[in-house]
């Protein structure tokens, strides 16, 4: 989706939520078919804001956006904002189905939070003796990475990503929303053997991953292993225990207004209800799905359409789309 924004697109624009596949060569004179599902193998064949669908990890929205702005693109993008590990850079990259370690996903996301600058990660910022003399100063290192409406856009988007799956993390954030913003994105492997779940606010990022040593370890149901379920709730312990404490009062800020930006880039109609699950396409339709509340949410934001109760648009996470 970042790279979408460079490419001029805005999370107001639209695309269709529907069966897609493509027909790759594997070698040998031999073809197959790549459809990717969406978390409960229906679509709502409705033209959904880019917003809505990152909220709500729409993976046939991801894919089509993703074939606009072509892999090559995405994966270039991806390294500028701070992946290290090479990406595969098949179709299936834009739902994140190449792996990445978590030090370099929220280093990424640090980007989006830093108006587009990359940052290289300092894990020791100074030394000093037990006389107080400094023996050593990290030096900090930046660079501009993507333009700033592009960070902009992607701020918004992970802010409405708290309308949708990762609305969860208002139970742990409720009693500082006054003076402080969040973001947040859920990724959950197809096989529900990897969860993530990257947090953002103005002044701190912070991510999670759950899983076994090996793939072949993973939990029973995508219900069970989501990133909702699994990593958020981690960054929201992290991140309630910090604000609680008055001695970190710093990061208790909202973000900068745009600047030069027209809001109605990002604002309007567009937040349409659906049922909310970050899981594989193999989700158990016979398990009661536990939505989290609404009354109070800011989270649920004002401008939501109401999309037939019928008619559900989710979406299977393979790993992480910003």
């Amino acid at each position: 989706y970042t790279e979408a924004m460079n490419q001029g697109l805005n999370p107001t624009d639209r695309r269709l939520d529907s069966y897609i596949s493509y027909t790759e060569n594997i070698g040998g004179g031999k073809t197959r078919v790549w459809a990717p599902h969406n978390a409960n193998g229906t679509y709502s064949y409705k033209e959904l804001t880019l917003k809505t669908a990152f909220a709500m990890s729409v993976n046939t929205i991801a894919v089509r956006v993703g074939m606009e702005c072509g892999v090559h693109n995405i994966a270039q993008t991806a390294y500028a904002m701070g992946i290290k590990t090479k990406l595969n850079e098949t179709r299936s990259m834009v739902l994140g189905s190449s792996e990445v370690n978590l030090l370099e996903l929220v280093n990424s996301y640090c980007t989006v939070v830093n108006d587009g600058r990359y940052a290289m990660p300092m894990l020791v910022e100074r030394i000093e003796d037990r006389d107080g003399n400094l023996i050593y100063q990290a030096k900090k290192k930046e660079k501009k990475a993507i333009p700033y409406r592009s960070a902009y856009l992607m701020q918004k988007m992970l802010e409405g990503g708290l309308s949708g799956t990762s609305s969860s993390l208002w139970h742990y954030v409720r009693p500082f929303y006054a003076d402080t913003e969040f973001g947040g994105k859920t990724g959950t492997s197809n096989n529900h053997a990897d969860a993530w779940f990257v947090g953002v606010t103005p002044g701190l990022v912070g991510g999670a991953w759950v899983g076994g040593e090996y793939p072949s370890i993973h939990f029973r149901t995508g219900q069970l292993g989501q990133g909702s379920k699994t990593a958020l709730p981690i960054f929201g312990e992290f991140i309630q225990s910090v604000l609680s404490d008055e001695n970190f009062s710093k990061y208790r800020k909202k973000f900068p207004p745009a600047r030069g930006l027209d809001s109605r880039l990002w604002t309007g109609s567009g937040y349409t209800y659906t049922q909310r699950d970050t899981t594989s396409y193999d989700y158990d339709h016979s398990e009661p799905y536990d939505e989290t509340e609404e009354a109070g949410n800011p989270f649920a934001l004002e401008e939501q359409e109401q999309a037939s109760p019928t008619e559900e648009d989710t979406g299977q996470d393979e790993g992480d789309e910003m």
